[in-house]
């Protein structure tokens, strides 16, 4: 079986979410696929709700933010190496 992995930074409101909704969704059955994606911020309206009716549940990963924050991401990045 074929498989798609998706990953997108964030399911805010915009093209990018709709594309790859449909994306996956429309797919043929024969194909096995994972949606990926950061969070979106407190300045961004969800598009939660366009995958919610598609029946898509992302993967989310806390980590993964749109705007980059030497200090956060430092401290991240020596979570995960300890």
């Amino acid at each position: 079986m074929p498989r798609v992995l998706s990953v997108i930074n964030r399911l805010n409101i915009g093209g990018p979410t709709l594309h790859v909704a449909y994306l996956i969704k429309h797919l043929p059955s024969s194909y096995e696929s994972l949606l990926v994606s950061g969070v979106i911020d407190d300045t961004e309206g969800s598009s939660n709700y366009i995958l919610d009716d598609l029946g898509l549940k992302p993967i989310v990963i806390p980590e993964m933010y749109r705007e980059i924050n030497p200090l956060r991401d430092s401290i991240t990045k020596d979570k995960k190496n300890n």
